[in-house]
């Protein structure tokens, strides 16, 4: 037991970045799936609508949850927080409509991109948007 509370310590921010974008990604894709299939947006709308969504959520719960040991102020949060996503999502929107036109499934054209999407804000967040210590020196909770 001992050895899975070190693990956890060791590992919270991966951990509850990990889970805070199990809820995020959901949240994601509903919200593509009802864009869709629902309302026949096509796949670059859809993926626009759903990462909005999901963005919204993300910052909430990563700056008091993942990140809240972060230095910069709030404002500059957010403002880093939309770079980082403007960014990202260009990256995402581009990279899906690619490989639907190659043929792939959009929903799994909708994995691939997601994948992506959170390799490129988990280390944009830490590194410029909450600006946190070393994972050694955080604040243990």
């Amino acid at each position: 037991m001992e050895l899975l509370k070190n693990l956890f310590r060791r590992f919270r921010r991966i951990i509850s970045f990990g889970a805070i974008g199990l809820v995020n990604t959901g949240l994601d894709f509903l919200v593509y799936t009802i864009c869709y299939s629902g309302l026949a947006l096509s796949p670059r709308a859809s993926q626009a609508a759903g990462y909005v969504a999901g963005v919204l959520c993300s910052f909430i719960l990563n700056r008091t949850i993942t990140f809240r040991d972060g230095t910069r102020t709030p404002a500059l949060q957010i403002l880093l927080f939309v770079l980082v996503n403007a960014v990202s999502f260009a990256v995402t929107s581009n990279l899906i409509g690619v490989l639907v036109d190659w043929g792939l499934n959009s929903y799994i054209a909708k994995a691939v991109v997601t994948a992506v999407s959170m390799f490129i804000n988990y280390f944009g967040y830490k590194i410029f948007v909450f600006k946190v210590k070393k994972d050694g020196e955080e604040n243990r909770a």
